[in-house]
Parts: structure tokens; sequence; C-alpha cells
């Protein structure tokens, strides 16, 4: 199993890359970013996102709810830094446009190369800055193996050289002992992407058929 990591600047495209392997399998982490994305009926309206149980026209909309629940609730579990909820971006041509990340990603078998040849762009604001996880082999597109993913990337926290991730508010985790990349071994991009007090929403996009996808890939892009 694998999750993967990535962060940009919306200013100069400066990331870096690495690898280091733990409990989830191996994990990397690249860099770059922007958006747009196609249209399809039946999703939210374009500029409200949902809250609470979210449906979406691509048949993900259990997962969707999965991955910002989730998140949400590990960020408050955060007693070092008080993070506020992130809001889930769940309009169609944004969630169009995520999910044909993770797919092209998958037809490519290269984490972030969609969000590193920014090709599509996904953006929905306009933030100085963005990053993007995401989960590759063995975790799957449905709710459950979401959560998986997810719970493996914030307990990167506990592992060596991310220590200091913990209560970093620095951007992509500049602090001591905060390996953003795995450089030293261990990659914490990952735990910094999820809990950055500097993103305010997320957009969770899946490759594959909807409710279930178990050798699917799925992305988290964060602004």
């Amino acid at each position: 199993m694998a999750a993967i990591a990535a962060l940009a600047s919306a200013i100069a495209a400066c990331g870096s890359s690495g690898e280091g392997f733990g409990d989830a399998g191996q994990r990397e982490s690249g860099a770059v970013s922007p958006g747009e994305g196609g249209t399809e009926a039946g999703a939210a309206d374009e500029g409200a996102p949902d809250t609470g149980a979210v449906t979406s026209a691509d048949g993900f909309g259990a997962s969707r709810t999965a991955c910002i629940e989730k998140i949400n609730a590990l960020r408050a579990t955060d007693t070092a830094v008080a993070l506020k909820p992130l809001t889930l971006i769940n309009t169609t041509s944004t969630n169009a446009c995520v999910d044909r990340q993770a797919t092209n990603d998958q037809a490519h078998d290269i984490p972030h190369y969609s969000f590193i040849e920014n090709d599509p762009a996904c953006k929905w604001g306009f933030p100085r800055a963005s990053a993007q996880d995401e989960c590759v082999i063995g975790y799957g597109t449905s709710p459950a193996g979401t959560e998986k993913c997810l719970q493996d990337m914030w307990d990167e926290r506990l592992k060596p050289h991310c220590k200091g991730c913990v209560g970093c508010t620095a951007f992509a985790g500049a602090c001591p002992d905060c390996d953003y990349s795995g450089s030293l071994g261990y990659e914490c991009g990952h735990y910094v992407n999820m809990s950055a007090p500097y993103f305010s929403s997320v957009a969770c996009g899946f490759a594959g058929a909807a409710p279930e996808s178990s050798g699917g890939w799925s992305v988290q892009d964060f602004e």
C-alpha cells in the first residue's frame, strides 16, 4: 500500500521528491499545481461546497463523505495547533478534474503525474500554494479504503524525522525534524499537508468506477 504527497507554490513551482518506507508501504513526494475541469449533470452547483453527506454525479459521494469527515476528525485531534476543519469542494467541474488526475496518474503508473504536469490543473480559488496527497496501490476507492489511507498518512507524525512536523505552522513543514520529502529516510509530507493551518479546503478525486474499485487510486488536493 502506498500514499503519496506533493506540494506546489502558485508563485514558483518549487517542490522536492524522495522516498521512504513505513508501515503503510512506499511513499514519495513531488511537486506543482492550478485548475479547470469538465462538467456532468447532477452534482453540486458551482461555488456551493457541500457539508454533511455528499452527493456526487460520479457516484463517489460516500467516499467523498469519508474523505472530508476523516480529514476533519483527524485535524480535530491535533492538540499542538488549533486546526479549523477544511471545506470539501464538491462541484461538478472540480470533481471531474480531480477524478481525471487520479485516473491519469494510475494509467501512467506515476504518482502526481497530473499535478506535476499541470494537466489537468484543478484549481478552485486563488491560493498562494497548493498540495496533493495520493493513495495508490492497496487502498482502493471505497470509504473504508479512503479512511485507512488517510489514517496512515496522519500517523506519519509518529515516525522518525516527522515529530517536528507536529505543531509546525511553517509552509511545507519547514521546521527542525520535519522531513517533508523523506530525504532523511521517512516522508512526512502527507501529515504536513493534512495538518497545514494555511489550507482551508480539499477536493477528493477517485479513479475507477464507483462505489468500489479495489485497485483504484485517489487524490486529495489541498488549497
